[in-house]
């Protein structure tokens, strides 16, 4: 009668899980580095503001009425 096969852990599963997030955050931080950690281009309230509000286009200034005054 053959014995049932034991399998042997090598790393417990919680140093199993460890390894396995340390290695996904190795990846995850090597992905950023290639991709967004490059050229930032300069960033000002003006452009922020184009950004937020559109294109920047003067007040309408209405003319005072004669009948007015």
């Amino acid at each position: 009668m053959p014995f049932p096969s034991k399998h042997v852990r090598f790393l417990s599963y919680s140093k199993e899980i460890t390894l396995a997030l340390l290695v996904k955050f190795l990846l995850l931080s090597g992905l950023w580095w290639l991709f967004f950690s490059g050229n930032k281009p300069p960033v000002d309230g003006a452009i922020i503001a184009e950004k937020i509000f559109g294109e920047s286009h003067p007040a309408v200034i209405s003319q005072k009425n004669k009948e007015s005054r």
